[in-house]
């Protein structure tokens, strides 16, 4: 018996050092010692492999697939795996990273000869009900072989899942690979794999990821940890200036569209903060505008004589440029210069042939020159490129970022040509050759880009891409951006197409903020529907329609909109200091939260969350919403509106609520407030303030004794005080353990770091009366006020005046006044009414905020959105005339509106 139980336990032992374990979290993968091969990967115990799992290595001269081979050395953390018939080699090492297991392959050449190879992991899945997510779609029914191999528009990351669980396979983002391929078949096999191309004794890195995890929000499970393990890649830099992400896009100013009587008030109420300057150079490719490379015959002389480039020298140009640069200074306006990877076809054939991508140039930018599409990174072109930037951002003042355009496409061709030869850049093949992505190059321009700083050393420069209409746009591009644009024609969540584009543009730039292009404009709506076939009223239907359906694509991807979308549109007006905070906690892939079928769900934040459902349909949508409280933390928010509306939830492990909401409508709650405990039912209301958050919850039924309630401090403000029953607690931490009971009514207060005045008398003091007095150096910040209300007065008042509120330097405060506005430099930032004066104080860089805030609650009281121009050419004229087209006065005549302006507001059914 004892020599059968030692037989017994050697047998073990020699089995379990027969293994290779590697465990991190809830995933568990083991490995045969002699093989490599993966012997099963487990969550919570459960097997996902039928069968031994392997690296499928598919060698494209021997046409042979090398699934068997050796361990020849063992390491701590992997092993040397040799294939069987020695001629490559991989070294294997395992990290661990979150709840990710980070495979790291070097994959050696160990023939004196070429190898153009196909490497990736092969996982037999055991029988089951699998769904199939392949970077980009989700397959619900898998009856044939579904392989995506399109590196464009796709998530760098895969997986396979059922109700429960499931296994992904991707690759880490900072990669710079030519070639991506998922595949799943009914057969249950799950296989990813990439391209490379190794020279003799050649050696190449290869970093797969492998995990697993729950899945009952499907493949959203898998990205969530994806995005949360490498978050970096799905915000923008935190150097850049923050201008380029702050706002909504200027339309285009100071090039090609600046006109001279725009005002900062204006770009402040449309909260305006970057701007796209498009194409200003003269040759495509050099940027710089460099002398030598000036003087060149275009395409088209015809449109060339009327461009100013064609009427400056290259010295002359680079100095006007340097002021128009400027402006957008003046203006508080980030400007970002417009560039693509495109060289002007004379310049290309003579200096660049190697860098060409494309054969033939096409008329691009300015139309009066034709370009070719280059690799814009490595040899002589990629030099010329890259110095042309770094002396643009010595150089110009105002610059903070580029504007990198896609001009119908980008990044999604294939780079076949000499520079192959001497790029250390991992290379895939087809059966065309050997190439690199064209988005390889871009992205190590991009690295370039962010290596950079603006000419007064503040930042560093921002990237903001736009993927061209409906073209698609690779993952390491978008990785490394640090704002989007939307350049198709009309955000429809309806549409199928349009919707799973801007699924998976949201889906790659994660977290950053993403605008919409001046292409997106609501007077195309007059160019696309005979209006003669429909009546007055529904025309006028339509047009209301069109914009809550475009805030309801806002609100459901987090986009911002563009100026013309959102003059004269007093819904937009409202819903755009929200669209602001919602853009500022960034989007999630994860929703956390179930409802009714064609309802759409999105979430946006970490700490405070804002949930978004909307009804893009034509039928009223009601039922039960759940969020479910292990996806934030452990505990179950508890939800206030956004417009104020009072709303009852039953939380618990989970928040439940019910919900409706009519055709084409929407909801918005915003999270400052947790629960962990026993279970309340609550009624909650928020008191929306500009100094000041203010949440009441009035308990309708208490559970048990343990209750506890998580407060997160948002963005700008600080706790002030709680009160239950109008009693005060004891403000000690932002985690309080309380004993409610059924009618208690908890009101917990957050104040504005920066305005701490009463609102109401902000709001009334009589500005119209005052005077002015600033302390020297801070004259700027009066002048913000005097165009204020300069501006309302001649647009926004009934009684349309001319006023201009006087500006005298503090040393003349003794002027008799009855009203006064004090500005002034102190540490402390402030705004008080004493008296019959406004005390505005902070420092100087505090008082630019402090002033903007200020205007920001004023615009309550003064309230303008302009007219909507259903014919604008031009959106920053505001109200001034501009050109018409014919055909929408037309449709204004048949409806009753002869003016070419109006507000949707003003018209009534």
């Amino acid at each position: 018996m004892l020599k059968k139980l030692l037989i017994f336990f050697s047998i073990l032992i020699l089995s379990i050092e027969a293994k290779i374990q590697v465990k991190n979290g809830n995933t568990e993968i083991i490995f045969d010692k002699k093989t490599g091969e993966i012997i099963n990967i487990y969550f919570l115990g459960k097997k996902f492999l039928k069968e031994n799992g392997y690296f499928c290595i598919y060698d494209k001269e021997k046409d042979i697939i090398l699934k068997k081979g050796r361990v020849i050395k063992e390491r701590k953390d992997g092993f040397l795996w040799q294939s069987e018939d020695e001629t490559m080699e991989l070294d294997n090492s395992f990290e661990k990273i979150n709840n990710l297991i980070i495979w790291n392959i070097y994959i050696k050449n160990l023939e004196d000869k070429e190898k153009r190879i196909e490497i990736g992991i092969n996982l037999p899945l055991i029988e089951g009900r699998w769904k199939f997510f392949d970077g980009r779609y989700e397959h619900l029914e898998i009856k044939n072989e579904i392989k995506r191999d399109d590196i464009n528009s796709t998530f760098p990351l895969s997986c396979v899942y059922d109700e429960n669980s499931g296994v992904a396979i991707g690759i880490t983002p900072e990669q710079l690979i030519s070639y991506l391929c998922s595949k799943f078949d009914k057969n249950k096999n799950f296989q990813y794999s990439t391209r490379l191309y190794l020279k003799s004794r050649d050696k190449e890195k290869i970093r797969f990821l492998i995990f697993a995890c729950e899945s009952d929000f499907g493949w959203r499970n898998f990205i969530q940890k994806y995005y949360d393990t490498f978050s970096e890649f799905f915000i923008h830099n935190k150097e850049i200036d923050p201008k380029i992400v702050e706002g909504v896009d200027t339309a285009g100013f100071p090039f090609g569209y600046y006109y001279s009587g725009m005002s900062p008030e204006i770009l402040r109420r449309i909260r305006a903060t970057t701007c796209w300057c498009y194409g200003p150079w003269k040759r495509e490719g050099d940027w710089y505008c460099r002398d030598e490379y000036w003087d060149y015959k275009p395409a088209n002389e015809e449109v060339a004589k009327k461009s100013i480039q064609w009427q400056k020298t290259a010295e002359e140009y680079r100095k006007y440029r340097e002021e128009r640069f400027k402006l957008v200074k003046e203006y508080d306006v980030g400007g970002c210069f417009y560039i693509w990877n495109g060289c002007e076809s004379s310049l290309a054939d003579e200096k660049f042939p190697e860098s060409k991508i494309t054969d033939k140039p096409s008329f691009m930018s300015y139309y009066y020159e034709t370009a070719y599409w280059m690799f814009p990174y490595g040899g002589k072109f990629g030099e010329f490129f890259e110095d042309g930037l770094k002396r643009i951002f010595k150089e110009i003042d105002g610059v903070t970022g580029i504007a990198y355009d896609s001009s119908g496409g980008m990044g999604n061709r294939k780079y076949y040509g000499k520079l192959i030869e001497i790029l250390d850049l991992p290379k895939a093949w087809d059966e065309k050759g050997i190439y690199i992505l064209e988005g390889v190059g871009i992205a190590k321009n991009f690295d370039f880009i962010h290596s950079l700083r603006t000419k007064d050393g503040k930042y560093k420069v921002g990237i903001w891409i736009n993927p061209g209409g409906e073209h698609p746009i690779p993952y390491m591009i978008v990785f490394r951006s640090d704002r989007g644009m939307i350049e198709w024609r009309w955000i429809n969540t309806y549409d199928k197409n349009t919707k799973e584009l801007l699924n998976i543009y949201r889906l790659l730039m994660g977290r950053k903020v993403i605008g919409m292009h001046s292409t997106l404009r609501g007077d195309k709506f007059a160019e696309r529907i005979n209006w003669r076939d429909f009546k007055k009223e529904e025309i006028l239907d339509t047009y209301r329609g069109l914009w809550k359906h475009m805030i309801i694509g806002c609100l459901y991807w987090g986009i911002l909109p563009y100026p013309d979308l959102i003059r004269g549109i007093p819904e937009m007006f409202e819903i755009l200091p929200l669209l602001i905070e919602i853009k500022d906690t960034g989007w999630e892939p994860l929703t956390g939260c179930k409802g009714p079928e064609n309802l759409l769900i999105s979430r946006f934040g970490k700490k405070v969350k804002y949930f978004t459902f909307s009804n893009s349909t034509k039928d009223r949508i009601n039922g039960k919403v759940e969020i479910l409280g292990k996806y934030f933390e452990g505990f179950s928010p508890i939800l206030t509106n956004w417009f104020g509306k009072e709303y009852i939830f039953d939380i618990n492990k989970n928040t439940i609520f019910d919900i409706e909401i009519l055709p084409r409508e929407f909801l918005v709650f915003k999270s400052i407030c947790g629960y962990k405990g026993d279970g309340i039912r609550v009624k909650t209301k928020e008191i929306k303030r500009a100094d000041s958050i203010e949440l009441i919850l009035e308990l309708l039924d208490v559970k048990g004794r343990n209750h506890k309630f998580i407060l997160y401090q948002p963005d700008g403000y600080e706790l002030n005080e709680i009160k239950i029953n109008e009693k005060k607690i004891n403000l000690r931490d932002l985690n309080y353990g309380i004993k409610p009971k059924v009618n208690d009514i908890v009101k917990i207060k957050f104040v504005s770091e920066v305005i701490k005045s009463r609102e109401e008398e902000i709001l009334n003091f009589p500005y119209d009366k005052s005077v002015i007095f600033v302390e020297r150096g801070l004259k700027n910040f009066a002048e913000r006020i005097v165009e204020y209300f300069r501006f309302w007065y001649k647009y926004g008042s009934e009684y349309r005046k001319e006023l201009i509120i006087p500006v005298k330097n503090i040393e003349d405060e003794k002027i008799e006044n009855e009203y006064k506005i004090i500005i002034k430099e102190d540490k402390i930032p402030e705004i008080r009414i004493e008296g019959n004066s406004l005390i505005i104080k902070g420092t100087n860089e505090e008082l630019k905020e402090t002033i903007k805030k200020l205007l920001y609650l004023l615009d309550k009281k003064y309230v303008y959105y302009g007219k909507f121009h259903v014919a604008d050419t031009l959106w920053y004229y505001w109200d001034e005339p501009r050109e018409k087209n014919l055909e929408t006065i037309e449709m204004l005549k048949y409806i009753g509106v002869y003016d070419s302006t109006f507000s949707l507001g003003e018209i009534k059914k």
